[in-house]
């Protein structure tokens, strides 16, 4: 559930990012996602 958040926030930010007419950084997925691992049950 975690990562389906993040991945949500992540494109509102994007959104943001853009509109404002700036770059996207380069590593905006492992901001927003590549600290948040999946979880094995």
């Amino acid at each position: 559930m975690l990562r389906i958040y993040l991945s949500a926030q992540m494109y509102e930010a994007l959104e943001d990012i853009i509109a404002g007419g700036a770059t996207p950084p380069i590593n905006l997925y492992e901001r927003f996602l590549g600290w948040a691992q999946q979880s094995h049950p």
